[in-house]
């Protein structure tokens, strides 16, 4: 009989335990404070060798402690562009670039076409409705904040031609407030 009691007593306490670990994960998730809807992620050009473009799939880092989202590198703010361009306007939401960010590579310029005036390395946040084309829209704005940390980007390159609207670091913005934040040696061509 006891060797009964205290197999059983060892299966509870395991079990315990488990529950326990069981609603630490649980409280730890909840604590995050990120829902589903709240995931920043999106699928970008990251470099070119001059014909082929590659691609990744980048899910934006949530700082909980801080409560914004963290722009670490040039991927990290074209995952924001492409957010915003997919009708996502990010209010209440905050990000922060945490590094100065160096676009002047020339792997870096992957958008071009009959439409831009020359290769550029990156899409206006806000503004823009689609990839490649002159098809800008008012109903794709940023409305966020944008703490730039006194980091510095350097080499930003849009050139959308003369006819096309919404052009810079961010092409459309409602209500957004955007502080801090060096650009230098930027090459930006539109209205």
């Amino acid at each position: 009989m006891k060797k009964i009691v205290e197999k059983f007593g060892i299966r509870i306490r395991f079990s315990l335990s488990i529950m326990v670990l069981f609603l630490c994960t649980i409280f730890l998730f909840l604590s995050n404070n990120v829902n589903a809807e709240d995931i920043i992620s999106q699928t970008v050009p990251t470099t070119t060798d001059g014909t082929t473009v590659s691609t990744t799939t980048r899910q934006l880092t949530y700082n909980t402690t801080g409560g914004y989202y963290e722009i670490n590198d040039y991927i990290d703010l074209r995952v924001l562009s492409y957010y915003v361009m997919s009708s996502k306007n990010c209010k209440d939401k905050t990000f922060k670039l945490i590094n100065d960010i160096d676009m002047s590579a020339s792997n870096l310029l992957v958008y071009t076409d009959a439409n831009w005036a020359g290769a550029s390395n990156f899409l206006p946040i806000g503004g823009w409705s689609a990839i490649n084309s002159n098809s800008y829209s008012s109903s794709n704005y940023f409305q966020g904040t944008f703490d730039g940390n006194n980091k510095t980007i350097t080499g930003l390159k849009i050139l959308k031609g003369t006819l096309s609207y919404y052009v810079g670091l961010f092409g459309y913005c409602e209500g957004a407030t955007i502080n801090d934040i060096n650009i230098i040696n930027a090459t930006i061509q539109g209205h």
